[in-house]
């Protein structure tokens, strides 16, 4: 798993009921965001230009998810309590 630390912030992480995804890099492809639980299971598909997006992360099961970025191979690891 490739995980970078600049471009992408993830906050808070752990999470209980909510999540911020920031994307801090402007050139990072923005329009397809989606967020896998450990199965491979698609949690949430965000399709957009912002920049910032809160997930509710409430209905969600205590464990390790992963976000993934169309088009790169950017990739960060997330943690729900």
């Amino acid at each position: 798993l490739h995980e970078t630390n600049n471009r992408i912030k993830i906050y808070p992480n752990p999470a209980d009921d909510e999540l911020y995804i920031e994307l801090a890099d402007e050139t990072l492809p923005a329009t397809d965001i989606t967020i896998f639980d450990s199965m491979g299971r698609v949690m949430t598909n965000l399709v957009t230009e912002a920049r910032q997006h809160r997930v509710n992360t409430s209905t969600w099961s205590p464990g390790f998810y992963v976000l993934s970025i169309l088009g790169s191979d950017e990739k960060k690891k997330i943690i729900v309590k």
